[in-house]
């Protein structure tokens, strides 16, 4: 268990000796960062590895304000869970070609 401070060493500058200690600490805390950088940039290298080679054509369509804010949330939570697809047009697109699969002839 760590020593409890007072105010006035938790706001009093650190010592040479406090300064050392720090650094791993600051050094550790790079490494977590960087490692969720890489999380991520492999999370949007797996999209975009996904759509190379597919064509895509841009299209505008108009939703219903609640679908519309089902779809932000819904995306949002994904991508924070790291869950595929996270993407607006990509959970759109999936979704499409579901109702596409159970209605066409």
């Amino acid at each position: 268990m760590s020593k409890r401070l007072t105010l006035d060493e938790a706001f009093t500058p650190a010592t040479s000796s406090s300064a050392e200690e720090a650094k791993p600490h600051i050094l550790e805390q790079k490494e977590n960062n960087l490692q969720i950088k890489q999380t991520s940039n492999q999370v949007s290298n797996h999209a975009s590895k996904q759509a190379i080679g597919v064509a895509r054509k841009e299209i505008t369509i108009r939703l219903r304000q609640e679908n519309w804010d089902r779809l932000e949330r819904t995306a949002m939570n994904r991508k924070l869970n790291r869950l595929e697809p996270y993407s607006k047009q990509d959970i759109m697109e999936v979704a499409l070609m579901d109702w596409l699969e159970r209605n066409s002839e």
